[in-house]
């Protein structure tokens, strides 16, 4: 078996701000895992500045750290199996979260093709055959409104909005505008942990008879989050705390309503699994999520998220990419999607060596 590194550099289609500094483009490395007989895995590493502990040349020090395992477990049946003998190995290896989904995408692409069924059948036995895409909504309210608007009418039956970035009774304003002319869409909110006990408090109170699916992340500091809801009852996501704890930390957390799983910030696939079904158990809703990756890493999320119930996926941020690793690029503006279709489609890799 040989493993072989493929570094890319994507345009976006706009600046992206990411904790105050702002980035043109989307840096990764494609890992190709090659059995020599005729198939081959790809998995994709790519830390998201900002948010991801490890730089990229860290990861990529991990993944090689990593070769020796590799070639001494070969590719097979067990490559497949979260709680198997490969996935403990890499455990106990202590990768770094966006090495670690590299390398396990790479090795459940590869054994699902050794064994004949797509990335989804891999991941779960029964995968959902549908996975419905959440629209995200950015901007002045105008221009929100105005998406909404062309989304519902496009299908689109989940909105995340993202708050927390303005003037707090502006924001209120338009998630009650969102609510009253379409209620029958499930409204997300995503505050990415602006704001302080206080402001949360307001926020909660000011949309207090609007029905939403849930809101993520809305405090700085995510111990207060059980506070919060029981003092409003505001419907809560973990998002951002989840980074660096295990699945069996959601023990004591069942009033979350759900738990948005972000395989390069959890460390892979075998852990996303695993925190899947430690989130089902307790109640509490896994729902997939990008972090404006390559179609090689969207791939994975889409069979993530068919594996892990089939509740709407994050997987807008593809859509700020303006070039792909992958020809042709991956079929996500729709509402739904059609898992069998996505996964029969053909497409090949093209970037540099």
């Amino acid at each position: 078996m040989r493993l072989s590194l493929r570094r890319y550099r994507l345009p976006l289609t706009a600046p992206l701000v990411l904790k105050s500094t702002e980035h043109a483009e989307r840096e990764g490395v494609l890992i190709r895992l090659d059995d020599g007989e005729g198939h081959v895995g790809w998995g994709d590493v790519a830390p998201l500045p900002g948010f991801s502990p490890e730089t990229l040349d860290d990861a990529l020090a991990d993944v090689r750290r990593a070769t020796g395992l590799l070639a001494e477990h070969g590719p097979g049946p067990d490559w497949l199996d979260p709680e198997g003998r490969f996935h403990r190995a890499l455990d106990a290896l202590g990768l770094s979260p966006s090495a670690r989904f590299g390398l396990d995408l790479a090795a459940f692409d590869l054994a699902a093709k050794r064994a004949g069924r797509t990335l989804a059948q891999a991941m779960h036995p029964d995968p959902e055959v549908t996975v419905p895409i959440n629209a995200l909504l950015v901007g002045e309210p105008d221009a929100v409104l105005s998406d909404a608007e062309r989304l519902v009418a496009a299908g689109y039956g989940t909105l995340k909005l993202k708050v927390g970035r303005g003037a707090l009774d502006r924001e209120i304003a338009l998630v009650r505008a969102l609510s009253e002319r379409y209620p029958s869409v499930a409204l997300r909110l995503d505050a990415n942990q602006a704001w302080v006990m206080d402001e949360a408090v307001r926020f909660a109170e000011g949309i207090a008879d609007c029905p939403l699916d849930y809101i993520e992340e809305p405090l700085a500091d995510p111990a207060d989050l059980p506070v919060l809801w029981h003092d409003t009852g505001l419907p809560v996501a973990l998002d951002e705390s989840l980074a660096g704890t295990d699945p069996g930390d959601l023990q004591g957390k069942g009033w979350a309503t759900a738990a948005v799983l972000k395989p390069t910030l959890l460390g892979g696939v075998a852990r996303v699994l695993r925190f899947g079904a430690a989130a089902r158990a307790l109640g509490i809703r896994p729902v997939l999520s990008g972090m404006f990756e390559s179609g090689v890493a969207v791939r994975g999320h889409v069979a993530l998220a068919a594996a892990t119930g089939g509740a709407p996926a994050g997987l807008d941020p593809y859509s700020r990419l303006a070039a792909d690793v992958l020809r042709p690029r991956l079929a996500l503006g729709r509402p739904t999607l059609d898992v069998p279709s996505f996964f029969r489609a053909e497409h090949t890799v093209e970037i540099g060596e």
